[in-house]
């Protein structure tokens, strides 16, 4: 799980309350998954190529994808909750 520091730097709130959970996760899994398949479907049918050419395209289109996406959607769920719960 993604941890978060247990205080704002600059205001000090504490963001115990904040908790999302694995809530970003599921977004980038959902998000990725349509995405990546949607895309090698496409791939298949207006090229067909050999499988390895999938798996060059495709794990690192996930692999990358899934790092560069958990941080900013678990910021996201963080204000979110902050914005509708906390305040």
């Amino acid at each position: 799980m993604l941890t978060i520091a247990p205080r704002c730097s600059k205001c000090g709130l504490d963001f115990a309350a904040l908790d999302t959970g694995d809530g970003a996760i599921a977004f980038v899994v959902l998000i990725l998954g349509a995405v990546a398949v949607t895309l090698a479907i496409l791939t298949e049918i207006w090229f067909a190529p050999p499988f390895w050419v999938h798996v060059l395209l495709w794990v690192p289109l996930v692999v990358g994808g899934a790092i560069l996406l958990l941080r900013p959607l678990k910021a996201w769920l963080i204000a979110q909750h902050y914005r509708r719960v906390a305040t």
